[in-house]
């Protein structure tokens, strides 16, 4: 059981942006996606912010959040970015081709519901393009998983015990 349910997203293209990008929100009740190209149309490195994407959540519980990003970053020469979530900065590497990198590890641990606030800054060579999602999980809570294993527990002992005893004849 899920104890954050992500209820909106959304993304707003930062102002005066070197990059041009086309990113799209989308998400579940328990996953964002931020997915689509960004490029540097210019002659030049871009570096800057991107833009920046809300997402709003039920948290009835403390809940672990894993950050990821992954795509492919085209041409052959190494960009990078950052994503900043509530306020503390957190980097990553984008490789020529393909990637798939864990930014961060965080927890929604405000009950009730929040909007969080996460900008994307990057750094890509001229004439390149990063072709994205951005992912944002909340994962199962360890009581949960707790449960789900006892409950595989019960059923194996239970079809254990049908197979002695139908094997013994005391089943009909």
């Amino acid at each position: 059981m899920f104890a954050t349910t992500i209820t909106n997203v959304n993304w707003m293209p930062a102002t005066g942006s070197p990059f041009t990008s086309r990113l799209i929100p989308t998400s579940s009740s328990t996953q964002t996606f931020l997915t689509g190209p960004v490029s540097c149309d210019s002659a030049s490195t871009c570096t800057g912010e991107a833009g920046e994407f809300f997402t709003t959540w039920d948290v009835t519980a403390v809940t672990p959040v894993v950050h990821a990003i992954s795509g492919t970053l085209s041409g052959d020469t190494a960009g990078s970015g950052n994503l900043i979530i509530a306020g503390l900065v957190y980097p990553f590497a984008l490789p020529p081709g393909e990637f798939n990198e864990t930014i961060a590890n965080t927890e929604a641990n405000l009950l009730g519901m929040i909007q969080t606030n996460y900008i994307l800054n990057l750094s890509l060579p001229a004439g390149q393009t990063v072709t994205l999602p951005l992912t944002e999980s909340a994962t199962l809570e360890p009581a949960s998983l707790l449960m789900i294993a006892l409950g595989f527990l019960g059923m194996i002992g239970l079809v254990r015990y049908r197979l002695l005893r139908k094997a013994t004849g005391q089943l009909r």
